[in-house]
């Protein structure tokens, strides 16, 4: 691997660059072009791990048990929710009835 100062000019340019946004992120801002930086990283990644970036992705295979086991977790989530949407109904309908009990004490 070349010493940084022996690199070309772009090279330089794009770590910089890359530099430069990722603490623009860290510091909580956004980036203008998130498309943009994320090409430079996996541009990078690609270099850096001797990957041909035209290299096509191959799909895995879906299994048909892990599509029923996703859809069932799926349906136990939403039951989950359900109940806690109920839960927190109920919690807020019970101060009021407290408040109203209250009330009518205080008119004796």
């Amino acid at each position: 691997m070349k010493p940084v100062w022996q690199r070309p000019a772009k090279e330089l340019t794009e770590i910089a660059n890359v530099m430069f946004d990722t603490a623009v992120l860290r510091s909580g801002y956004s980036l203008k072009d998130s498309v943009d930086f994320s090409k430079r990283i996996l541009g990078m990644l690609y270099k850096n791990l001797n990957i041909d970036p035209e290299t096509p992705v191959e799909e895995e295979p879906e299994d048909e048990a892990e599509e029923e086991e996703e859809e069932e977790v799926d349906a136990d989530e939403e039951e989950e929710e359900t109940e806690g949407a109920e839960a927190t109904e109920k919690s807020t309908e019970e101060p009021a009835e407290a408040e109203q009990s209250e009330e009518s004490h205080d008119e004796l």
